[in-house]
């Protein structure tokens, strides 16, 4: 159970997953979608599949979130990269993941967060 429960009804299910069945799934059932890793061809045709069968399943493919994730042990030029990418993609919320940036301590977790957040504006 959830406790306490949330404001928002009904209650949004976003689901990741990088095999064929799982986007699928997200697609047709979810309300947002967490990429992971792209069907072949790469994620414009990935998501051109995902919104053909949303749309099969009578569902509109506007208001579908795509959370996207920016690697954030890159620097500057390869985040605002990936960001324009997720943009131009429709993303429509980006994370930021600062594990493997050989960071130590939360504060060096923040001070790249804040990095990453002047970077892609």
């Amino acid at each position: 159970g959830i406790n306490p429960l949330p404001i928002q009804r009904p209650i949004p299910v976003w689901i990741g997953g990088s095999a064929e069945v799982a986007l699928r799934r997200a697609a047709v059932l979810g309300d947002g979608f967490f990429p992971q890793k792209p069907l072949e061809g790469g994620w414009a045709p990935t998501l051109s599949r995902m919104r053909a069968w949303r749309e099969a399943a009578g569902k509109s493919w506007r208001g579908f979130g795509i959370e996207a994730r920016l690697n954030a042990a890159g620097g500057p030029e390869q985040w605002r990269k990936s960001f324009e990418e997720w943009r131009s993609l429709g993303a429509t919320h980006i994370s930021v993941n600062t594990m493997g940036a050989g960071l130590h301590g939360v504060d060096e977790h923040l001070r790249l967060l804040r990095e990453v957040r002047e970077a892609v504006g």
